[in-house]
């Protein structure tokens, strides 16, 4: 049931994305309860059934405009699904821009949402599920997506090896990079020419001392007005808790041939 309620919680953000009422109502419990423990959505609270969610959006929508939820990772937690959040908007009438993360919890039952709940931090999201013990390879590829997505370069470096090796993916024409000062200028190069680059976790694979995961990148070239959207799938190999190396692939079946599998 677990990956079917990750499947209906994705098929519930790409309703929102495109404000499709019915289908969302559809896909919430007529007792939904909805609240925020996160203290980032001012007077949300806790918000009952369908038309007290659908009320609490709307006054969202009224303060709001050019609203986003972005949902950059889903993570399977048995019988919840944890997915880190972006909000972006700007204030109607003051321009005042708005670019938040939360992590939220969904609960799903009989194919309908029945429980949301909102968190500051995913570490927070985690404790009250029990998750807090020691984190496992898939756990700490997470937190390294998190940390490049929020542009926390520290976080990132965390996760590696001090001696690291790093394939991105123009390695072929541009060579690899070594240590965390060899990441420390990938990610300064990445960041200068793509200014919003961000990535979605579509899904991580814990393939024991190895990760596989596919992510879809999004963002604008410096000066450019042109989005792109493009998927990559990454391996990634570990060491007492820390990547070692990681590499960046073009599609699905190099990634594959990797790691020795096939489709």
């Amino acid at each position: 049931m677990s990956e079917e309620s990750v499947e209906i919680v994705r098929r519930l953000f790409a309703a929102h994305a495109r404000r499709d009422m019915t289908a969302i109502a559809e896909m919430y419990d007529p007792s939904i309860e909805w609240e925020d423990v996160s203290g980032l959505w001012g007077d949300w609270g806790v918000r009952r059934g369908r038309d007290g969610v659908r009320e609490a959006f709307a006054s969202w929508f009224k303060a709001f405009e050019d609203v986003t939820f972005t949902a950059e990772d889903f993570f399977d937690a048995g019988e919840h699904v944890v997915v880190a959040t972006r909000l972006r908007g700007r204030g109607r009438g003051s321009g005042l821009e708005v670019d938040q993360r939360i992590t939220l919890v969904w609960t799903v039952n009989d194919r309908r949402v029945t429980h949301v709940r909102g968190y500051r931090d995913r570490s927070d999201a985690l404790e009250a599920l029990g998750l807090s013990r020691s984190p496992g390879n898939v756990e700490q590829y997470r937190r390294a997506a998190q940390a490049f997505n929020e542009g926390d370069l520290d976080s990132l470096l965390a996760v590696m090896d001090p001696e690291v090796e790093a394939y991105p993916r123009l390695a072929p024409i541009e060579g690899g990079y070594s240590g965390h000062d060899g990441v420390r200028r990938w990610f300064e190069s990445l960041s200068t020419a793509f200014p919003d680059f961000h990535s979605v976790v579509v899904d991580v694979r814990d393939l024991g001392h190895l990760t596989f995961a596919e992510l879809r990148n999004r963002g604008r070239g410096a000066g450019s007005d042109t989005p792109f959207e493009q998927s990559s799938w990454h391996v990634a190999e570990w060491r007492d808790g820390k990547c070692i190396r990681w590499q960046v692939y073009s599609t699905r079946g190099e990634a594959l041939d990797a790691v020795g599998l096939s489709e």
